[in-house]
């Protein structure tokens, strides 16, 4: 028994005889192929089987004669089989690409004497290719279909011969996502007044495998947990109303099905560049030098107050002391202050630095009607009363000398 790509096959036989005469070979179907020959006794007779049969069973049948014409015969079976298994001499490698890939194929060249037909699978799924006849040495390609989704897609190829000898052989088509989404849309840094209200930042990303995004605020940790996102669909996040004076930077993460991220972050600044507010302050006093009791009240509003201070004619009477907006605050004027003009300069500061100053004037008078010296005496009233005794001093004394003179 031989294969089919057998060469140099031979049957031999060896016989005796006292008067060996002729041989012959048949090949059944066939007829006569060697002989009628001459033979030696005890010398081996060998024939040499043709290359090239097709499958199957040859019987070769040798009869020897001798001179007196007795014969003998003998059969032997020559069986032509095929039992290799086709050969592939060429096949491709796993291959990975990216999602937005086009074009791609696999390959396969397989020999065999008797090749007849090849068939393609695609596990999960079934037969995609064959069956289709092939030529032994030549190329069969199967064009991989683009867009498949994200995964990996295991091609088997099954080549059979004639004899229902066949190979296969297994190559794995991996989609993967190597490329991160793209932020089509991003909000710019934002800076509002410490008042504000209905502040929100949007993005807007695109991907072919959209995932989850998510968003944190730093130094404070996620503020928007993993939530899917859709290509080209924009995403929004409300800042909470009352935050307080400062930098908040958002991040953003965009994750696809692949786990390629891209961020991006933006600051939200809050600012106070309102001065406070004074909205009820004191008006200017007079009193009398003998005073006692008075005071100053102000009342000042602001978001973020810090302290005030309070001068005297630019000397501190009361170093910066923290403020609430709306209450008001009050300072008890010393007693005892001489006549005169004192004025009185409050400045309300906030958290900012933002100010505002105001002044209220406090006079000590003296309204007894007396303009006094030392001694709380009139002076031009004096003079009067010492002209009048020295008028009176005098006629008196012309007077006399005149009655003396009489």
């Amino acid at each position: 028994a031989v294969e089919t790509d057998y060469t140099g096959q031979s049957i031999s036989w060896t016989a005796t005889d006292f008067n060996p005469s002729t041989y012959t070979i048949e090949l059944q179907g066939t007829g006569v192929v060697a002989g009628p020959t001459v033979w030696a006794s005890g010398v081996t007779i060998t024939y040499n089987i043709p290359e090239g049969f097709v499958i199957g069973s040859n019987i070769y049948t040798v009869t020897f004669f001798d001179t007196s014409g007795n014969s003998n015969s003998e059969s032997v079976t020559f069986t032509v089989g095929d039992t290799i298994d086709p050969s592939i001499t060429n096949s491709p490698s796993d291959i990975a690409v990216a999602t937005d890939y086009t074009g791609q194929s696999i390959s396969w060249t397989v020999t065999d004497l008797k090749p007849d037909t090849y068939t393609i699978e695609l596990q999960g799924s079934g037969v995609v290719a064959g069956p289709t006849t092939w030529t032994s040495g030549a190329a069969i390609t199967f064009n991989i279909p683009d867009g498949l989704v994200l995964g990996s897609y295991v091609y088997t190829v099954y080549f059979t011969d004639t004899s229902g000898n066949f190979v296969s052989e297994s190559v794995t088509f991996t989609v993967e996502d190597t490329i991160d989404p793209t932020i089509t849309s991003e909000p710019s840094d934002l800076n509002v007044q410490s008042h504000y209200t209905g502040q929100s930042i949007s993005w807007t990303a695109t991907d072919l495998n959209p995932g989850t995004y998510t968003i944190e605020l730093q130094g404070t940790g996620t503020v928007v947990n993993s939530t899917f996102w859709l290509s080209g669909v924009t995403i929004t996040y409300n800042i909470p109303d009352g935050l307080a004076v400062g930098e908040y930077v958002y991040t953003v993460s965009f994750a696809d099905d692949g786990s390629n991220i891209v961020t991006a972050s933006v600051t939200f600044t809050v600012s106070d560049t309102t001065d406070p507010l004074i909205i009820n302050a004191p008006s200017d006093i007079a009193v009398e030098s003998d005073y006692t009791g008075q005071s100053f009240s102000w009342t000042a509003t602001d978001r973020n107050p810090d302290t005030y201070t309070i001068k005297l004619d630019g000397a501190e009477e009361v170093s910066s002391t923290s403020w609430t907006s709306g209450v008001a605050i009050t300072f008890n004027i010393p007693e005892g202050l001489a006549v005169g003009e004192y004025v009185y300069t409050v400045n309300f500061t906030d958290t900012s630095g933002n100010f505002i100053i105001e002044s209220v004037t406090f006079t000590v008078t003296d309204t007894s009607g007396d303009t006094t010296g030392d001694e709380g005496v009139d002076i031009g009233l004096l003079i009067g009363m010492i002209a009048l005794i020295g008028v009176v001093v005098v006629g008196f004394i012309v007077v006399r000398t005149r009655k003396q003179q009489y």
